[in-house]
């Protein structure tokens, strides 16, 4: 976190990966490949995310297996909120709770 990036769409698959923060940095969307399963918790509150942003990342997040256990993923403190997006729905399908 705190770093200024802002493109980590590069981070793919890392065996056994559970957390991720990118928080407070500058990421408008975030798309990577793929994050494995074994995520529980990925951060991406405080960035610039705007509802143009969160409909950019739906193709991601539709592409995204389902996660082992329950991986919270949070949005708080972006430019827009992702409550009643798309990409809110299809994470959830995904076994995630998302924090707006």
């Amino acid at each position: 976190m705190n770093n200024v990036i802002v493109n980590a769409d590069k981070i793919g698959i890392i065996n056994g990966l559970t957390a991720l923060t990118l928080q407070s940095n500058q990421i408008v969307v975030y798309k990577p490949t793929a994050l494995g399963i074994t995520l529980t918790e990925l951060t991406l509150s405080n960035n610039q995310m705007t509802t143009a942003s969160y409909t950019a990342m739906e193709a991601w997040a539709t592409a995204q297996p389902a996660f082992t256990n329950t991986c919270n993923v949070y949005f708080s403190n972006n430019i827009d909120s992702v409550s009643g997006t798309n990409l809110k729905t299809i994470l959830i399908s995904k076994n995630c709770n998302v924090i707006a």
